[in-house]
């Protein structure tokens, strides 16, 4: 998945052009992205300018500075990566008890502490920049991918995904049948190249012709994949004046339980229930705190009232 309209401005520069690809002279006759979301962002079609004969190339598109290969993992996507015990896999990864060698390797920010541990001392408020914790998603990170780095909430991954992270093997039939143009073209989201490349570096059609890899074969040398467990708050945009979420509907690996507890609210993550809540439920549970307390809520939270109205073992800051 490509980020800063990367992948759109690099679709624009290869155009209706011509190309060549291993000694053969092509001109490109359909140039599209598949939908919905596949592992394939360029779908093109092209004509061999000798005999006019065409070729389909399926190309999965990263910026130079990717790290992550798969985003805001759903529940209908977690099963096809993991299988049907795919919430058993994901308890282990959080509940995994690593030496801090170990979490060094996989570049936890605080090897030192276990993933579960990084989760239960997280300030889940933080009143100094206005934020309230939802809860965490699950992402994939490549390992040794060039844009890699240190994740306070992360954890190795021990299963082999290549097939179904890299190319979406197993992926839902519309996935991989997609539409191209509103067409259903057979096989358009399973992609045979990988282009890594930043748009400024991409000059027209050759050169992206010139760096295309076989996508089998670049899984086959980058295997090691990180869960990367990415916050997702209630906070305070100073911009619109009001406070907001990045998505309801994303679904979380672990969330925060807020309850009222003695007239008092009570937030804790919850490990063990991996996908089972979302955004927009976590936050609905967090407002029915707030009414049940008499706390102030929109359009601005009354943060003074809601720090006296915590429980000793609700983690916060600021």
């Amino acid at each position: 998945m490509a980020d800063d309209k990367g992948e759109s401005k690099v679709r624009k520069i290869i155009g209706d052009s011509k190309f060549t690809y291993k000694n053969n002279r092509y001109k490109i006759i359909q140039n599209a992205k598949p939908s919905p979301e596949t592992k394939t962002d360029f779908y093109i079609l092209a004509e061999k300018l000798d005999d006019k004969t065409t070729r389909e190339f399926k190309i999965s598109y990263k910026k130079s500075t990717y790290s992550f290969i798969e985003n805001k993992i759903q529940p209908h996507r977690i099963k096809i990566i993991y299988g049907d015990n795919w919430s058993d896999i994901l308890q282990n990864q959080i509940f995994q008890k690593n030496t801090v060698e170990e979490n060094k390797y996989w570049k936890k920010k605080k090897p030192q502490e276990s993933l579960e541990d990084s989760f239960n001392n997280f300030p889940l408020i933080n009143f100094d920049t206005k934020k309230i914790m939802l809860g965490w998603r699950y992402e994939i990170e490549q390992l040794d991918a060039p844009k890699i780095g240190k994740r306070t909430h992360s954890g190795k991954i021990e299963e082999d995904i290549t097939p179904q992270i890299f190319w979406g093997e197993n992926c839902r039939d519309n996935m991989r049948d997609a539409l191209v143009n509103e067409e259903i073209v057979l096989g358009s989201g399973i992609p045979e190249f990988i282009l890594i490349m930043d748009p400024k570096d991409v000059k027209n059609a050759d050169t992206v012709f010139d760096n295309i890899i076989d996508i089998k074969d670049y899984a086959n040398d980058h295997q090691e994949m990180r869960a990367g467990f990415i916050s997702q708050y209630y906070r305070w945009s100073n911009s619109d004046k009001k406070w907001k979420t990045e998505g309801y509907s994303r679904a979380f690996a672990t969330w925060i339980k807020w309850e009222v507890v003695d007239g008092k609210i009570r937030g804790s993550p919850v490990l063990d229930e991996p996908l089972n809540k979302t955004a927009g439920q976590v936050l609905e549970d967090l407002r029915k705190c707030f009414d049940e307390v008499g706390i102030t809520n929109e359009p601005d939270i009354d943060l003074a009232t809601l720090r006296n109205h915590l429980t000793s073992d609700t983690i916060s800051k600021g």
